[in-house]
């Protein structure tokens, strides 16, 4: 994954393709433990989604990973809670 990413130049991505570009980076940096940049890297690609559903898209997966490496906190827990009432 490290070497396809450095191999990329967000300033070249299609508008489609830049908020996957940031997910992307933004797990592989959470993976590496880096998570103030995987935080910075997911707001970048919440910031330029496409529409609201890609948003929430993002927003699950982000979540799921913080669920999965045991970061997510309660008011991760409890927003998710509020959406699904």
């Amino acid at each position: 994954v490290k070497r396809y990413l450095k191999q990329i130049r967000p300033e070249e991505l299609k508008k489609a393709e830049l908020p996957w570009y940031h997910l992307v980076y933004g797990l592989y940096q959470s993976e590496l433990g880096k998570i103030a940049e995987a935080e910075e890297a997911f707001q970048k690609a919440f910031q330029c989604a496409l529409d609201e559903q890609q948003v929430h898209l993002f927003e699950s997966v982000v979540l799921r990973e913080k669920i999965f490496s045991g970061r997510a906190d309660e008011g991760a827990l409890q927003s998710l809670e509020e959406r699904l009432k």
